[in-house]
C-alpha cells in the first residue's frame, strides 16, 4: 500500500514523493504531471559492501544503483534508465534528513543524466535578474566565494550541481538544491557564529558512508523562497588554485579554445563515470554560452579576510 506525499520542484522538474510500505508491490505508476516519482521504501537489512554506484541490467534497461552506507546505517537509491522513477530502500535507523540530502544533490546527478538534461558541477548565484555560475574542483572555494557574495546581495539558486534550460533563446540555471556548506573557520572570516550552523549529515553518518561525498562542512542560513523560474546566465567564473600571494581577486582572459574546454570539464559526468554528459543539448548549451556570457578564469585570496572585498568587486567583471 502507498501512500502520496507532497510534491515538490526541484531542478526544474516536478518530483513526487510516495511512501511505499510493501516493496513487493506491482506495477510502479507515476502520477499523472510529475517528472519524477520518488518511491521510497523501507530496507529490511543491510546487503553489505561499502558505498558503491554501479549499473543492473532489468527488462527494461539499465538502471543505476548508488548504495550508501555507514555503521549501522544504510541506503539504497535506484534510478530507472529514463531518470522518471527513483527508488530508495533506507534501513529504519537511516535519518530522514540524511536521506533527503543525499537524494537532492548527489542522486539527482544521476536523474538529471538519465532524462538527458545539461548540467554542470557547479554553484549559481543569481542578481538583478541574471545568474553566475561559479566551477571548479573540490576544494577551489565555490561555496565559501559564494557565502561571500550572498552577503553582498546575491541569492544561492544551487550550491553543486545547477541544471540549464534555454528560454526566450537564452541559457539559464534553474534553482535546484540550496544549501551553503562552509567549514568553521570561512564561517568565522565572513562573521557567522556558531548558533547559525548545523551539521549537514544527522546521527553518526560518517564520511565512509559516500566516501569523498561526505565532508565536514555544516550547514547555515535558511533555504528562503525564491523564483522558482530560471534566470539568465551573464558571468561563468572557472575558479583556479587560490593564490597566497594574491592580495585581490584577480580574473584571467580565455581563449574561445579554453572556454569550451572549462565548460565541458564541469558537465556533469556520467554516473557510472564512463564518459562526460553526453546530454543532446550539451553542445548547444555550451555555444550559446560562449556568446551570452563572460567566460573568465578566477583566482581567489587565499586570506579568507579578503574574500567579502573581492565578492564586492565581482559584478564589476559582467559589466567590464
Amino acid at each position: 500500500m502507498a501512500t502520496h506525499g507532497t510534491s515538490r520542484l526541484l531542478y526544474g522538474l516536478s518530483i513526487s514523493v510516495c511512501d511505499q510500505k510493501d516493496s513487493s508491490a506491482g506495477e510502479i505508476i507515476r502520477p499523472p504531471g510529475t517528472d519524477v516519482l520518488w518511491l521510497r521504501r523501507m530496507l529490511a537489512s543491510d546487503p553489505g559492501g561499502e558505498h558503491t554506484v554501479l549499473a543492473e541490467t532489468r527488462g527494461d534497461g539499465i538502471w543505476i544503483r548508488h548504495r550508501f552506507a555507514s555503521g549501522n546505517r544504510c541506503c539504497l537509491f535506484d534510478v530507472s534508465p529514463d531518470g522518471r522513477v527513483v527508488i530508495s530502500s533506507a534501513l529504519p535507523s537511516m535519518e530522514q534528513a540524511n536521506i533527503e540530502e543525499l537524494f537532492s544533490e548527489t542522486v539527482m546527478r544521476t536523474v538529471l543524466c538519465q532524462l538527458g538534461l545539461v548540467s554542470f558541477h557547479a554553484a549559481a548565484l543569481a542578481l538583478h535578474d541574471r545568474s553566475i555560475l561559479l566551477m571548479g574542483s573540490k576544494g577551489a572555494g565555490k561555496s565559501t566565494f559564494a557565502a561571500a557574495l550572498q552577503q553582498h546581495g546575491w541569492v544561492l539558486m544551487a550550491d553543486d550541481l545547477v541544471r540549464l534550460r534555454i528560454r526566450n533563446g537564452l541559457w539559464e540555471a534553474v534553482p535546484g538544491m540550496r544549501r551553503t556548506k562552509l567549514r568553521m573557520d570561512s564561517m568565522h572570516a565572513l562573521g557567522y557564529q556558531a548558533s547559525h550552523a548545523r551539521p549537514r549529515w544527522s546521527g553518526d553518518l560518517s564520511r565512509e558512508a559516500a566516501g569523498a561525498l561526505l565532508d565536514e562542512k555544516l550547514l547555515f542560513g535558511t533555504a528562503d523562497t525564491i523564483t522558482t523560474e530560471g534566470v539568465p546566465i551573464r558571468g561563468i567564473f572557472a575558479l583556479q588554485p587560490r593564490g597566497p600571494s594574491t592580495a585581490a581577486l584577480s580574473a584571467i582572459e580565455l581563449s574561445v579554445p579554453e572556454k569550451i574546454r572549462s565548460l565541458a570539464q564541469h558537465l556533469t559526468a556520467d554516473p557510472l563515470g564512463r564518459h562526460q554528459a553526453t546530454a543532446p543539448d550539451a553542445g548547444a548549451a555550451m555555444s550559446g554560452l560562449l556568446t551570452q556570457s563572460a567566460i573568465v578564469k578566477l583566482v581567489v585570496p587565499d586570506n579568507l579576510s579578503a574574500l567579502s572585498r573581492s565578492a564586492a568587486t565581482l559584478e564589476s567583471l559582467l559589466t567590464a
